[in-house]
């Protein structure tokens, strides 16, 4: 996705490509997001679900952290999709410098997993942490999809970074990945 899109009226901030998606320089108390477009295709009766899995936190060369989002230990986003905070930001609780959340434009998502209601009819946008352990649903249909149809094979996630001005510098990365699995 190109910078100047959206997701869920929350404007992508950097372009990514499907194997890319950098958050290039962080600035103090503004939050970053970045997009990407995902897209299935199947004819498996029961549909699919597509999960994002993060192998562990944002992590620099000398070891410190952008955690998962809402300000939580390493390991233990909050997998609740709920409204944007800002980092607390608190010395001596590295947990709180910084924190990193994803959300989807996937409107049915929520109906079949409570605690991913990340559209919100529309309201504001809605993220979730990712914990390092359990894949987090971001996409779903409930039948066969064509891969072009909004809801029904495609949907934007957004990943949405934010850091405070205890943040340790340095370059930070973690790998993402998807599985997406039909249900028959």
């Amino acid at each position: 996705v190109t910078s100047g899109n959206s997701v869920n009226n929350i404007n992508c901030d950097q372009d990514t490509s499907s194997s890319t998606v950098d958050f290039d320089t962080l600035v103090v108390n503004a939050s970053t997001t970045i997009c990407q477009d995902l897209t299935v295709a199947t004819n498996a009766d029961d549909g699919y679900t597509v999960t994002v899995w993060q192998d562990h936190e944002m992590e620099n060369d000398s070891g410190s952290y952008i955690n998962s989002f809402d300000n939580t230990p390493n390991g233990t986003g909050s997998t609740t999709a709920h409204v944007w905070t800002v980092p607390r930001n608190e010395l001596d609780q590295n947990f709180t410098y910084g924190h990193m959340g994803v959300t989807s434009n996937d409107t049915d998502l929520g109906s079949t997993y409570a605690n991913q209601d990340y559209y919100n009819s529309g309201n504001d946008a809605q993220h979730a942490g990712l914990n390092s352990s359990d894949p987090l649903p971001i996409m779903h249909h409930d039948g066969p999809s064509d891969g072009t149809t909004q809801d029904k094979g495609i949907a934007r996630i957004g990943y949405t970074v934010e850091i405070g001005s205890l943040q340790e510098a340095g370059d930070y990365e973690s790998t993402l990945t998807y599985v997406c699995t039909p249900q028959y």
